[in-house]
C-alpha cells in the first residue's frame, strides 16, 4: 500500500469514539468499550475492530491443539482449524451494523463466527451449536476478552465445563496481532492460535467517500475546512496517492496519476467537477447547503472551466507538500486507505 495521509499498511489509524449516522447502529466493539478506552487502543486495533461494511486481511498464525481423538472430534464440529505451525491466515470481516461475520481461512481448516451484542454490555460469538459470551476491556492498548459463560444451543453449560478461554486483541511492529487461547477440563489445549494481520482492504459502504490530492496545499485546505464543518462525520476522505484512492478515480473514469477533477463517490455514483463541490455543501448543512445550492443555480458550463483551470494549475498556484497531508489522532478515523 502507498504511504498516505498518515497510513501505512501496517499502521492504519482506526476509529477514535466516532459518530454514527441517525438509525444506524454503531460498530459492534466500539459500542462495547467506552470511548475513552477506544481512543487508547493501538490503531491496528482501532481499525480491525472498528468501522467498514467489508474488511479483508492477511497474515501468519502458528495453531497448536491436542492431537487425541477427542479434540480433533470436537474441533470438526466448531469448524476450527488443525495444528500446524506458520499457517498463512486470511480473514474477511463483514459488518452489518452491529452483527459482524467473521471467516478466517487457515491453511490448514476454515473457521466461521458470528460475533453480535449480547446481555449486559456483553458479546456473544457463536461458532456453530456453541455460543462464548465475553466481555470486553482495555488493558494497556490491546483488548481483553473474558469468557462470561458458555452456552449450547441457548442453553448455558455448567461452569466446571466450560475451561478456560484466554483472548487478546493487540499490536505489535505496527500490525494487528491476535492471542488465542481454549482450554476444555479432560481435553486440554482444545486450540490455541495466535500471529498477525495486515489489513488489505477496507469498504466503508455506508458513508460517502471524497478522493482528495493529499499533497495539493490547497486540497489540504479543503480537507480542513470539510472535517471543521462535517459535524456528524457523514465523509470519508481518501488520498488520491493511496490504494483506494486511486482505485476510485480510475472506476469512475479519472486519470489517477494526475486528476484534474475533484471526486466525490456517493451511493455508488460518481460526481465531479462543481457538482461533487455543490453536493457536498449542500450535505454539510446550516449556511452552506445555501451556498451549494446557489453554485448549482450557474450554469455548469460557466463554473466548471474556471474549476478546471484552477485545478490543473493547483500546484503553481497554491503549492505542493512533500508528503500526505497527516491526520491528527482525533481524525484519523476519517481517513481511508
Amino acid at each position: 500500500m502507498t504511504a498516505c495521509a498518515g497510513m501505512t499498511a501496517g499502521s492504519l489509524p482506526g476509529i477514535v469514539g466516532p459518530p454514527h449516522d441517525g438509525g444506524m447502529a454503531p460498530a459492534l466493539f466500539p459500542s462495547l468499550l467506552d470511548a475513552a478506552d477506544w481512543s487508547q487502543l493501538a490503531p491496528p486495533v482501532q481499525r480491525m475492530h472498528g468501522e467498514g461494511a467489508l474488511l479483508e486481511a492477511s497474515g501468519t498464525a502458528q495453531v497448536e491443539g491436542d492431537t487425541r481423538i477427542l479434540a480433533r472430534l470436537l474441533r470438526r464440529i466448531l469448524t476450527l482449524p488443525d495444528p500446524g505451525a506458520d499457517q498463512a491466515i486470511a480473514i474477511t470481516i463483514e459488518r452489518d451494523g452491529s452483527r459482524e461475520t467473521w471467516t478466517r481461512r487457515f491453511t490448514r481448516g476454515r473457521m466461521r463466527s458470528v460475533l453480535q451484542p449480547g446481555n449486559a454490555m456483553a458479546m456473544r460469538e457463536r461458532l456453530g451449536p456453541v455460543s462464548l459470551h465475553f466481555s470486553l476491556r482495555r488493558d494497556g492498548n490491546a483488548i481483553d476478552w473474558q469468557l462470561r459463560r458458555v452456552t449450547l444451543l441457548g442453553l448455558p453449560l455448567p461452569r466446571a465445563l466450560c475451561g478456560g478461554v484466554r483472548s487478546r486483541s493487540g499490536a505489535h511492529e505496527g500490525r494487528y496481532a491476535f492471542d488465542i487461547d481454549t482450554r476444555l477440563p479432560g481435553i486440554g489445549r482444545l486450540i490455541a492460535y495466535r500471529g498477525w494481520l495486515e489489513i488489505d482492504h477496507v469498504r466503508c459502504a455506508a458513508h460517502p467517500v471524497i478522493v482528495f490530492d493529499g499533497v495539493c496545499v490547497l486540497c489540504s485546505r479543503w480537507v480542513d475546512f470539510i472535517l471543521r464543518h462535517d459535524r456528524e462525520g457523514r465523509f470519508r476522505l481518501a488520498a488520491m496517492q493511496g490504494v483506494e484512492g486511486r482505485g476510485l478515480l480510475a472506476a469512475h473514469g479519472l486519470s489517477p496519476d494526475d486528476p484534474s477533477s475533484f471526486l466525490l463517490v456517493q451511493d455508488g455514483v460518481g460526481y465531479s467537477n462543481t457538482d461533487a463541490i455543490a453536493r457536498v455543501l449542500r450535505q454539510l448543512g446550516g449556511r452552506w447547503r445555501l451556498v451549494g445550492s446557489l453554485m448549482r443555480i450557474v450554469p455548469r458550463a460557466m463554473r466548471d472551466p474556471l474549476y478546471r483551470w484552477v485545478a490543473r494549475n493547483r500546484y503553481r498556484l497554491f503549492g505542493k507538500r512533500d508528503q500526505c497531508r497527516l491526520p491528527a489522532p482525533d481524525e484519523a478515523w476519517r481517513f481511508i486507505d
